[in-house]
């Protein structure tokens, strides 16, 4: 696949999420909502910077965990709400800045359209979206296929790209930047490889009994291949932040 033109522009490889955010989002004395905020990972980091945030999320688990973790003095300007991005029940022009980390490429294809439209209604005129994906061509896909073989993840993505471009083209919302980045992940042995893979996807398709395990080890293996018996392991993820600006 070939990174899309329309997108990709420059490359901040050595920053975080956290700290693209902070450079790139409007935060500062802002109301935020952040579509898809899992357990709030990033929710509790930017809300200090923020006037106030809303973290919805589609796991009633995900949103159970982030109002039973949310920090005493964070309770005033953060609040969670389990709900599609495809129906945001807010008053039009609620928020000034909508971020979605690692999310809009998981909106079902099909309901990608409404969610843009429900997120252009409820910004603010001049209101900014903040969108952080995988690219299309990340070698991380391959990692998707561990728990969903046959899965061509990177083509969603690709697709997802596709729907963001439309709504430009559309006049919902302008383009303001595009920037990629990438994350380097390393390990120093197979297993610590292994803990850290299931670990991570533990949330979204946990391996049910130790066969399963056995078989997501060897997918994992199939996918780095040489590199499991050259440790340190290092794999790579490359990801795109795009901005936009309500039109």
């Amino acid at each position: 696949m070939t990174p899309p033109d329309k997108l990709i522009q420059t490359d901040e490889s050595a920053m975080d999420e956290m700290g693209l955010f902070s450079k790139h989002a409007q935060l500062e004395g802002k109301d935020v909502l952040e579509i898809g905020c899992g357990y709030g990972k990033y929710t509790v980091r930017l809300a200090p910077l923020a006037k106030s945030i809303v973290g919805t999320d589609m796991s009633e688990a995900e949103i159970g965990r982030a109002v039973s973790t949310l920090p005493e003095d964070l309770k005033e300007k953060v609040e969670y709400k389990l709900m599609p991005s495809t129906d945001l029940p807010f008053q039009d022009g609620s928020f000034d800045t909508i971020l979605l980390a690692f999310v809009f490429h998981e909106i079902p294809h099909e309901d990608q359209e409404k969610s843009l439209r429900e997120i252009h209604r409820v910004l603010r005129k001049g209101g900014q979206v903040v969108l952080i994906d995988p690219t299309p061509y990340s070698p991380f896909h391959r990692f998707v296929r561990i728990f969903k073989p046959g899965e061509d993840h990177g083509w969603r993505v690709e697709r997802s790209n596709a729907r963001i471009i439309l709504a430009v083209e559309k006049g919902l919302f302008q383009k303001e930047e595009a920037i990629e980045f990438h994350k380097t992940f390393e390990y120093p042995n197979r297993e610590t490889t292994y803990a850290a893979v299931l670990g991570n996807w533990a949330r979204v398709a946990a391996p049910r009994d130790d066969a399963e395990k056995g078989e997501w080890k060897k997918r994992i293996d199939t996918v780095l291949g040489a590199a499991m018996d050259k440790p340190p392991i290092v794999f790579h993820e490359y990801c795109q932040l795009i901005t936009l600006r309500k039109a």
